[in-house]
């Protein structure tokens, strides 16, 4: 190449690397710090974390996650120190972070290795260097999600199959890296079903080059084939076979514990947990914590019960019926502070294995007084709600009323493009969203160099058994995306990263041949220095802006939208009083606040039914609401009718003044939990105080 990019003393590959490591290390811990508010996806996950450690068989067939992730959070929680981290809450929160922030630095290594087998190690230098401030990937990893240790095992997997189809390398060394590569896969689909897209991949390539290479020798000429015939066959398919096998025998055992291969994106396996948090205590960890031997652990209190599946019914099949009494009497005392008997009725039979598993419709913990199982929450008349209030449900009917809230299974959200009706139609809008969730992750201005390493004349040319690997897995990838905005009507940002990942090294390419093409290009017509020394410091000018370009995207901090909605909510967490509830819009109030209580426009439909559903007879203690006060003032006079007094209301969005988070107070309480500072509104509605 013409651009020798770095002095000679600091040309060491591993110098780099472990710099770049180190700089995601610094990057991820100054985003985490930035963004205190974790995903609603995290809260689930911790969730599911603390359920697995008492009932992980029934929580792998009841959850649609897969438990990879939350089996990794529970791990790092009991092997955090004793003190570090806070409260329960936030101990979990942060063995939540820890082992995505130390995938997302294993991720640069893995870039690098992969670039280094595709080109060289200068272009694997380049590779790394670019992942570490992309902010899909920095953010991602800085947050309590599964992509990014699902895309470290992604990218192990694909270096390895590349490692194994590489034409270079003794036979031992192949076989360890195909069979690395079907474990590698194998753990991937451990944490998301996708995972096992490179084991697949992986056996069609050598299913296929198995073929191509019998298709091509029947063909030959007699001269060719008693050539082919004189060397070692190779054992294109027993290649297969060893990528195919390896990643079944990390597999099995989940199918088997589980019961399916996945029921993840798919609406006909997922089972009816929605209606359970009424009865329920938070999902998110309790303020009140036990000594444990793995330090302060929340109680095992109902609200662990598997989603579906009443508190008793677990505890039957763990322990048998000679439970029974103490499973209802601990049911009850919880159902007698929470629900009134003229609301809902809980079904506190005890069902054994052979009359229904967790999750069958005979476990509904919602029934009315025949015992048929709802499929709503019931909506008696609330007082000072009219009637008609009760027609309008889900998420787009209370947009109506000036209530924002979480849109239920299978309704779109409010950003979102509206689904046509036509298959071709969905195809096109699908293409269009794979498109522009693409061009974000790369920040735009990355798909110049990824074109240039793609198509660019002269352009660095990779390992061929690797690139056509990794094209062939990048097809899959894409296809797998078009039918999951097909199915499920959308295509995430988080999606995208495996895609991006695998096109790095050719990103790096396609940026060397740039800074050549800009050194070529300043000696002929600007009259530079020659290229062969413009390009001492043309290269590392270019990785530079491009570094710098992305770190103020980087260090934004997340979730800033919810921010206002996470105040209140710890508001309540300060404020409250044992055997209180809230009715929320949002699922962070529950988390945030340690109450138990209803999420509106998901698990109540309606507002009437939700403010019927009351677990106390006065109403709800406090409810938040995001609101759009060009259209919730109504709603807010028939609410203060209803007993609900307004104590907070706090801005929601700096871009529209409109938009509100809202706490209001029930069950007469008022004086002692209206804030000191509040002062009364300027504006709005007249029943509330603002602050």
């Amino acid at each position: 190449m013409a651009v020798d990019a770095l002095p000679h003393r600091l040309r060491g590959p591993w110098i780099w690397l472990l710099l770049a490591m180190a700089a995601t290390a610094a990057l991820q811990a100054a985003v985490a710090a930035r963004s205190p508010i974790i995903a609603k996806d995290g809260i689930r996950f911790i969730r599911i974390a603390r359920a697995l450690e008492r009932h992980p068989r029934a929580v792998m067939q009841q959850e649609d996650q897969h438990p990879g992730y939350p089996a990794l959070i529970s791990l790092a929680y009991r092997w955090l120190p004793r003190g570090v981290g806070g409260d329960a809450r936030q101990r979990w929160e942060l063995a939540a972070r820890l082992p995505a922030m130390l995938a997302g630095i294993a991720c640069v290594g893995l870039v690098w290795l992969l670039a280094r087998r595709m080109f060289d190690a200068r272009i694997a230098m380049v590779a790394a260097l670019l992942i570490v401030p992309l902010p899909l990937f920095r953010r991602n990893a800085s947050d309590t999600l599964s992509d990014t240790p699902h895309l470290a095992c992604y990218l192990a997997a694909a270096w390895l199959a590349c490692e194994g189809f590489a034409a270079s390398g003794s036979q031992r060394r192949r076989v360890l890296s195909l069979a690395g590569s079907g474990l590698a896969s194998g753990l991937a689909f451990w944490i998301r079903p996708e995972g096992l897209s490179v084991a697949l991949v992986a056996t069609l390539v050598a299913c296929g080059w198995w073929l191509g290479v019998r298709l091509a020798a029947r063909h030959a000429s007699a001269e060719a084939r008693e050539v082919a015939e004189a060397g070692p066959p190779a054992p294109r398919l027993a290649w297969a076979l060893l990528v195919c096998g390896t990643a079944t025998l990390v597999v099995v055992p989940y199918v088997v514990l589980a019961g399916k291969l996945t029921s993840k994106k798919n609406p006909l396996a997922r089972p009816a947990s929605h209606l359970t948090a009424a009865a329920m205590p938070p999902v998110g960890p309790s303020r009140d914590v036990i000594q444990g031997e793995g330090g302060d652990i929340p109680p095992a209190t109902s609200g662990d019960a598997l989603p579906g599946t009443a508190r008793s019914t677990v505890q039957a099949r763990a322990g048998g019926m000679g439970r029974l009494a103490a499973g209802k009497a601990s049911l009850q005392a919880l159902a007698g502070g929470m629900l009134p008997r003229a609301h809902l009725a809980i079904d506190l039979t005890v069902q054994t294995a052979s009359e229904g598993a967790p999750g069958d419709a005979s476990l509904h913990p919602f029934r009315s007084a025949s015992g048929e199982a709802r499929d709503h929450l019931p909506a008696p008349a609330a007082k000072g709600v009219r009637a008609e209030a009760a027609t309008a449900r889900g998420s787009t009917a209370l947009r109506q009323i000036g209530i924002l809230a979480e849109p239920a299974a299978g309704e779109r959200h409010a950003d979102e493009l509206e689904r046509p009706a036509g298959f071709w139609s969905t195809l096109a809008v699908g293409l269009y969203q794979f498109g522009r969730e693409g061009c974000e992750g790369l920040m735009y201005f990355l798909l110049v160099p990824l074109a240039a390493g793609h198509f660019a004349p002269g352009r660095p040319r990779p390992q061929r058994a690797a690139f056509w690997f990794l094209v062939v897995l990048a097809a899959w990838h894409f296809a797998l995306l078009i039918a999951l905005y097909v199915w499920a009507g959308y295509i995430s940002h988080r999606h995208m990263m495996p895609l991006i990942a695998i096109g790095l090294p050719c990103t790096a390419a396609g940026t060397i041949w740039l800074a050549e093409w800009l050194a070529r290009w300043g000696e002929r017509l600007l009259g530079w220095v020659p290229a062969s020394e413009s390009g001492r410091w043309l290269l590392p000018s270019l990785v530079c802006i491009m570094l710098i370009s992305m770190l103020p995207k980087c260090l934004e901090p997340g979730y800033l939208t919810h921010r206002s909605v996470v105040a209140a909510a710890r508001w309540i967490h300060r404020h409250a009083q044992p055997g209180e509830a809230v009715l929320a819009t949002s699922s962070y109030v529950r988390y945030y606040s340690g109450l138990p209580g209803l999420l509106l426009g998901v698990e109540a439909r309606d507002l009437q039914g939700a403010l019927g559903a009351a677990p106390k007879p006065q109403g709800w203690d406090y409810l938040v609401l995001e609101v759009d006060r060009r259209h919730f003032d109504e709603t807010a006079q028939r609410l203060q009718r209803a007993g609900y007094r307004q104590v907070l209301c706090l801005p929601a969005h700096t871009r529209y003044p409109w938009l509100e988070v809202v706490l209001l107070r029930g069950g007469g309480s008022f004086p002692a939990l209206r804030p000191p500072a509040a002062q009364p509104a300027s504006g709005g509605s007249s029943s509330g105080v603002r602050r």
